[in-house]
């Protein structure tokens, strides 16, 4: 697996999975693998003093045993002075929440029908002090 900084290839492959929107503060990694096959985009904008929120898609899980995690939380929490990680799920991605709570991000509400009528908007956070994903030292 390689890291690549994420181009406009890479958000249209993440787009088609997750829609976020562009954003001027937009910004990514891309996980390939060796005949350049995106395995894992993810997209970071909205950037607050303490937080971003997170769009994220993964084909290979074999991402998540090579990095692909750890060097998410490292741009964020500490390239990025970042105290949390935001997530917005819609409820009906089970995949997704699943996902978001393997990797220690917290369900912190919900918005009822806030992703369409009838399907609630999960709200899900990563504190930068909960995440085992980045070292002691560079905590």
């Amino acid at each position: 697996m390689k890291l690549l900084k994420m181009t406009m290839d890479h958000w249209n492959w993440l787009h088609r999975r997750c829609h976020p929107i562009l954003c001027a503060d937009t910004i990514g990694i891309t996980a390939v693998d060796e005949k350049s096959n995106i395995m894992a985009v993810a997209a970071m904008d909205s950037w607050a003093p303490n937080s971003c929120q997170l769009h994220w898609a993964i084909d290979n899980p074999m991402v998540l045993r090579h990095g692909f995690i750890e060097e998410l939380c490292e741009f964020v929490f500490n390239t990025r002075d970042r105290g949390m990680i935001i997530g917005l799920v819609p409820a009906t991605n089970e995949k997704a929440i699943k996902l978001n709570k393997h990797i220690g991000m917290e369900e912190i509400g919900r918005v009822a029908g806030g992703y369409e009528i009838g399907c609630d908007l999960v709200i899900m956070q990563l504190h930068r002090d909960k995440c085992r994903w980045i070292t002691e030292e560079a905590a």
